[in-house]
């Protein structure tokens, strides 16, 4: 037995577990007293690890920015960047396993005294790249294989970079002072090059500003971004997987001379995570036999993701903020957007996104400023890829409004979230043969042989060592693959 050798390489993206780390904060409101908070939140982006022997070290940035009044009345904004990082153990940690980390605020509290003193709880997911390489047979001379076509993904290039993008907004009223500007973005394609990705989609921006001392205002900008990255060793030919990995927002203002600002530039830095696969189609050896040997076969099974679709799902969400106590008498504006996915399933080619809308409307009542934070969930669907497994790789509330209905407040908001798909291929493939004996059939000239349910052509042959010519004509009724039930006359020739 003379054996073909194919080389293989699989990877599947494998969640090894997590790493929680606390992060306190002093936001110093300048000359403040007694001051309350309107809405804050904490952001984290820019994370970056280094792989060691049985754990990683991770380090990030952590934006906060919050909205505070005095007892004046005063209204301000604040702002800082916070470091957070900590060490993730894991025994399949090692220097050449490639790690994604993904971290998200899950506890964020905060108490006053003369500023701000925040206490953001960060956890950190740590996912990996499980690549398995291994030599499997592609044939082998003298006995009867079953082939098996197989489509494998080979990482090209993968990089972990940002890039800036910039917008001139303008609003209705005159700025006073900018109070809060945060941005979430959504990937609406990415396209591999020579050396590179191509990727484009939007970044949606939400900025309040004082107009008036008791006039807060927000607006939502859309800004569209088109970007080359540098991602060596992948070509046009290239399968991507693209994820957005946070946004840091800036705002700079020029102060008109007549006092009547209207206009600001928003800069925001968009961290990207964009991995470049090669497909390979490869015939490996499933099964085997012989009709002169008894066979001892090695075999292993391989897992496999092949990324096959990347697409933008919108979807809409409405709700009731419920407020306790004093009466809203007026909205001024929602602020403090966000989006949540909490669950991403994948049924007959249609994939399922549910997932929880938040923010903060900001109001007028009893003559006073007040807040509430509000949390709204929706669910929404799109067509994907049959078959295929689907992740939510970036969201972003586009559009988010308030509306003050017979005393109640009415929260309306249009999500984006971009999803990728991925192919998800298991297969067993043999590694080796070896022949352990002359092979013992039974020692009548006929045999009946029932027919199980699923039983082929390939079950049969392997069972008698025949050939399928040769059992279908004492069986030219006998169905395959079978449904269960069937009956086969075997007949051989005895020496």
């Amino acid at each position: 037995m003379k054996p073909q050798i194919e080389k293989i390489e699989t990877g599947c993206r494998k969640f090894l577990g997590s790493a929680q780390t606390v992060t306190e904060t002093f936001l110093n409101v300048k000359d403040a007293g007694e001051i309350k908070v309107l809405t804050i939140n904490a952001r984290p982006y820019s994370v970056t690890g280094e792989n060691l022997s049985g754990e990683a070290e991770y380090n990030g940035k952590l934006g906060i920015k919050a909205i505070v009044a005095d007892a004046d009345g005063n209204v301000s904004g604040l702002s800082y960047t916070a470091d957070f990082g900590g060490t993730f153990k894991n025994a399949a940690v090692s220097p050449d396993v490639r790690l994604y980390f993904a971290p998200f605020v899950v506890d964020l509290s905060y108490k006053t005294d003369g500023g701000v003193y925040v206490r953001c709880v960060v956890e950190t997911r740590v996912y990996s790249e499980n690549r398995q390489c291994a030599e499997v047979l592609g044939g082998c001379d003298g006995v009867e294989c079953l082939m098996k076509n197989v489509e494998t993904a080979h990482l090209k290039a993968s990089a972990d970079t940002s890039f800036a993008v910039s917008d001139e907004i303008e609003v209705k009223h005159r700025i006073g002072k900018i109070l809060m500007a945060q941005s979430d973005a959504v990937i609406s394609s990415a396209e591999c090059g020579d050396g590179l990705v191509k990727v484009k989609g939007c970044v949606y921006t939400c900025v309040t500003y004082q107009a008036g001392e008791s006039d807060i205002r927000s607006v939502m900008a859309e800004t569209p971004f088109d970007e080359e990255l540098p991602a060596e060793g992948c070509s046009a030919d290239c399968a991507v997987r693209a994820a957005v990995g946070g946004v840091n927002t800036r705002i700079r203002m020029e102060i008109a001379e007549e006092g009547e600002n209207r206009t600001f530039t928003a800069e925001m830095t968009v961290s990207v995570s964009v991995r470049c696969f090669d497909t390979v189609s490869v015939d490996v050896v499933s099964d085997a036999f012989s009709v002169s040997d008894e066979l001892e076969i090695v075999s292993e099974t391989f897992t496999d993701c092949v990324p096959r679709d990347y697409f933008v799902v919108a979807g809409n969400a409405g709700g009731t903020a419920e407020k306790d106590g004093a009466p809203v008498d007026e909205i001024l504006c929602v602020t403090n957007p966000a989006v949540n996915v909490v669950g991403c399933h994948t049924d007959d080619g249609v994939v399922t996104l549910e997932g929880v809308v938040s923010g903060t409307l900001i109001y007028l009542g009893e003559e006073n400023v007040g807040s509430l934070d509000f949390e709204i969930p929706f669910v929404t669907d799109g067509d994907c890829s049959d078959g295929c497994v689907c992740e939510a790789a970036c969201a972003a509330v586009t559009q988010m409004n308030a509306r003050l209905i017979r005393g109640a407040v009415n929260i309306d908001a249009a999500v984006k979230i971009g999803v990728g798909c991925d192919s998800v291929c298991r297969f067993s493939a043999v590694m080796e043969i070896n022949a352990v004996g002359e092979r013992q059939n039974c020692g009548c000239a006929i045999e009946v042989i029932n027919v199980g349910a699923g039983m082929t052509e390939w079950d049969l042959r392997k069972l008698t060592g025949l050939g399928i010519d040769e059992i279908k004509a004492c069986n030219p009724d006998l169905r395959l693959p079978s449904d269960g039930g069937q009956k086969a006359v075997v007949y051989r020739q005895i020496k």
